[in-house]
Protein backbone atom coordinates (compact mmCIF):
# COMPACT_ATOMS: atom_id res chain seq x y z
CA UNK A 1 0.00 0.00 0.00
CA UNK A 2 1.41 3.39 -0.98
CA UNK A 3 1.81 6.19 1.55
CA UNK A 4 -1.03 8.10 -0.11
CA UNK A 5 -3.35 5.06 -0.02
CA UNK A 6 -2.47 4.58 3.66
CA UNK A 7 -3.27 8.24 4.42
CA UNK A 8 -6.57 8.00 2.54
CA UNK A 9 -7.54 4.85 4.43
CA UNK A 10 -6.77 6.43 7.82
CA UNK A 11 -8.56 9.64 6.81
CA UNK A 12 -11.73 7.76 5.78
CA UNK A 13 -11.66 5.80 9.03
CA UNK A 14 -11.21 8.92 11.18
CA UNK A 15 -14.06 10.70 9.36
CA UNK A 16 -16.39 7.72 9.78
CA UNK A 17 -15.66 7.47 13.53
CA UNK A 18 -15.75 11.20 14.41
CA UNK A 19 -17.82 14.29 13.80
CA UNK A 20 -15.20 16.74 12.57
CA UNK A 21 -15.99 20.45 12.12
CA UNK A 22 -12.64 21.82 10.93
CA UNK A 23 -9.45 20.81 9.21
CA UNK A 24 -7.53 21.85 12.33
CA UNK A 25 -9.55 19.39 14.40
CA UNK A 26 -9.00 16.74 11.74
CA UNK A 27 -5.25 17.33 11.76
CA UNK A 28 -5.27 16.66 15.52
CA UNK A 29 -7.26 13.44 15.11
CA UNK A 30 -4.90 12.25 12.38
CA UNK A 31 -1.89 13.06 14.58
CA UNK A 32 -3.43 10.89 17.31
CA UNK A 33 -3.49 8.08 14.74
CA UNK A 34 0.23 8.62 14.11
CA UNK A 35 -0.26 10.48 10.85
CA UNK A 36 1.41 13.88 10.52
CA UNK A 37 0.36 15.84 7.42
CA UNK A 38 0.30 19.48 6.38
CA UNK A 39 -2.95 21.36 5.94
CA UNK A 40 -2.33 21.52 2.17
CA UNK A 41 -1.89 17.73 1.98
CA UNK A 42 -5.03 17.25 4.08
CA UNK A 43 -7.02 19.50 1.71
CA UNK A 44 -5.82 17.51 -1.32
CA UNK A 45 -6.55 14.21 0.42
CA UNK A 46 -10.07 15.32 1.37
CA UNK A 47 -10.75 16.18 -2.29
CA UNK A 48 -9.18 12.93 -3.50
CA UNK A 49 -11.34 10.71 -1.32
CA UNK A 50 -14.50 12.68 -2.11
CA UNK A 51 -15.11 13.97 1.42
CA UNK A 52 -17.58 16.83 1.72
CA UNK A 53 -18.22 19.43 4.40
CA UNK A 54 -21.83 19.93 5.36
CA UNK A 55 -23.70 21.36 8.33
CA UNK A 56 -22.57 18.39 10.45
CA UNK A 57 -18.91 18.80 9.49
CA UNK A 58 -16.73 16.71 7.19
CA UNK A 59 -18.22 13.48 5.91
CA UNK A 60 -16.38 10.57 4.31
CA UNK A 61 -17.88 9.24 1.10
CA UNK A 62 -20.31 6.41 1.68
CA UNK A 63 -19.12 2.92 0.84
CA UNK A 64 -22.63 1.61 0.45
CA UNK A 65 -24.54 -0.21 -2.23
CA UNK A 66 -24.70 3.13 -4.07
CA UNK A 67 -20.95 2.84 -4.62
CA UNK A 68 -21.46 -0.71 -5.93
CA UNK A 69 -24.23 0.45 -8.26
CA UNK A 70 -22.07 3.36 -9.44
CA UNK A 71 -19.13 1.04 -10.11
CA UNK A 72 -21.44 -1.27 -12.07
CA UNK A 73 -22.71 1.65 -14.20
CA UNK A 74 -19.15 2.87 -14.70
CA UNK A 75 -18.05 -0.64 -15.70
CA UNK A 76 -20.80 -0.88 -18.31
CA UNK A 77 -19.96 2.56 -19.72
CA UNK A 78 -16.24 1.76 -19.86
CA UNK A 79 -16.88 -1.60 -21.50
CA UNK A 80 -19.31 -0.31 -24.11
CA UNK A 81 -18.16 3.24 -24.88
CA UNK A 82 -14.42 3.65 -24.24
CA UNK A 83 -12.05 3.27 -27.18
CA UNK A 84 -8.75 4.08 -25.46
CA UNK A 85 -7.25 5.39 -22.24
CA UNK A 86 -3.91 7.08 -22.85
CA UNK A 87 -1.67 8.51 -20.11
CA UNK A 88 -0.20 12.00 -20.51
CA UNK A 89 1.74 12.86 -17.35
CA UNK A 90 -0.80 13.47 -14.62
CA UNK A 91 -3.67 13.25 -17.14
CA UNK A 92 -5.55 10.36 -18.66
CA UNK A 93 -7.01 11.05 -22.09
CA UNK A 94 -10.08 8.87 -22.46
CA UNK A 95 -11.53 8.53 -25.97
CA UNK A 96 -15.19 7.50 -26.00
CA UNK A 97 -18.00 6.85 -28.43
CA UNK A 98 -19.48 10.10 -29.72
CA UNK A 99 -21.69 11.88 -27.15
CA UNK A 100 -20.71 9.56 -24.27
CA UNK A 101 -17.84 11.54 -22.73
CA UNK A 102 -20.02 13.74 -20.49
CA UNK A 103 -21.99 10.77 -19.14
CA UNK A 104 -18.82 8.85 -18.36
CA UNK A 105 -17.14 11.91 -16.79
CA UNK A 106 -20.16 12.42 -14.55
CA UNK A 107 -19.92 8.81 -13.31
CA UNK A 108 -16.19 9.26 -12.68
CA UNK A 109 -16.81 12.47 -10.72
CA UNK A 110 -19.61 10.85 -8.69
CA UNK A 111 -17.52 7.86 -7.67
CA UNK A 112 -14.56 10.04 -6.67
CA UNK A 113 -11.91 7.38 -7.26
CA UNK A 114 -8.78 7.83 -5.14
CA UNK A 115 -6.23 9.98 -6.95
CA UNK A 116 -8.73 11.64 -9.32
CA UNK A 117 -8.76 15.43 -9.02
CA UNK A 118 -11.41 16.08 -11.67
CA UNK A 119 -12.58 15.64 -15.24
CA UNK A 120 -13.30 17.77 -18.29
CA UNK A 121 -15.44 16.26 -21.05
CA UNK A 122 -16.17 17.09 -24.65
CA UNK A 123 -18.27 14.96 -27.01
CA UNK A 124 -15.86 12.05 -27.34
CA UNK A 125 -12.88 12.91 -25.11
CA UNK A 126 -12.35 13.17 -21.36
CA UNK A 127 -9.32 14.73 -19.69
CA UNK A 128 -9.08 13.11 -16.28
CA UNK A 129 -6.62 14.91 -13.98
CA UNK A 130 -4.77 13.01 -11.26
CA UNK A 131 -2.31 14.16 -8.63
CA UNK A 132 0.68 12.77 -10.55
CA UNK A 133 1.99 10.23 -13.07
CA UNK A 134 1.94 7.40 -10.49
CA UNK A 135 -1.70 7.97 -9.52
CA UNK A 136 -2.50 8.31 -13.23
CA UNK A 137 -1.25 4.76 -13.87
CA UNK A 138 -3.12 3.44 -10.82
CA UNK A 139 -6.38 5.07 -11.95
CA UNK A 140 -5.90 3.71 -15.48
CA UNK A 141 -5.37 0.20 -14.06
CA UNK A 142 -8.46 0.62 -11.85
CA UNK A 143 -10.59 1.70 -14.83
CA UNK A 144 -9.35 -1.29 -16.83
CA UNK A 145 -10.20 -3.58 -13.90
CA UNK A 146 -13.69 -2.08 -13.47
CA UNK A 147 -14.35 -2.42 -17.21
CA UNK A 148 -13.03 -5.97 -17.44
CA UNK A 149 -10.98 -4.88 -20.48
CA UNK A 150 -7.29 -5.76 -20.13
CA UNK A 151 -6.36 -3.75 -23.26
CA UNK A 152 -7.12 -0.54 -21.31
CA UNK A 153 -4.37 -1.30 -18.74
CA UNK A 154 -1.22 0.85 -18.63
CA UNK A 155 1.65 -0.39 -20.80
Amino acid sequence: MSEQDRRHSILRDVLRRNQVQSQGELLGLLAAEGLSVTQATLSRDLRSIGAVKGPDGYQAPASSSLDKAGRKRLGMLLKEHVDTILPAGNLLVIKTSRNHAAILAQELDTLALAGVLGTIAGQDTIFLATSGAGPSKRVQAELARISGRSELRPA
